[in-house]
């Protein structure tokens, strides 16, 4: 009886600890880059480019587009890329083929 009673509490924690994984809809916080805009002409492109690797050249690597910046970010049209901040972020509910995109709530320049 105590063997059974040890494995059902094994199963629960089991199960307990193997669907605990975030969705998502979590923010995040992290150093980045931004690269600059991108300038290329499609459907899913054009916006604010941001990566997360030590990488600041346009277009290589992993990067993804800001689909939401807040108004007080101060970036603007003469802000000099790149630009290296700590943002707070999370995943964009904008799809838009393969592109990936990004909502920035908090960003601090450093």
């Amino acid at each position: 009886m105590k063997k059974a009673v040890k494995l059902f509490a094994g199963l629960i924690c089991f199960l307990i600890l193997t669907n605990c994984r975030k969705t998502g809809d979590e923010a995040a916080m992290a150093n980045a880059i931004l690269t600059g805009y991108d300038i290329r002409d499609c459907a899913c492109c054009g916006g604010l480019m941001v990566t997360f690797s030590n990488d600041t050249t346009r277009y290589s690597g992993a990067y993804y587009l800001v689909d939401k910046l807040p108004d007080n970010s101060g970036i603007d049209n003469n802000t000099k890329f790149p630009l290296y901040v700590k943002i707070t972020w999370k995943y964009s509910s904008n799809v838009c083929g393969g592109t990936k995109f990004i909502d920035i709530l908090k960003l601090e320049i450093k």
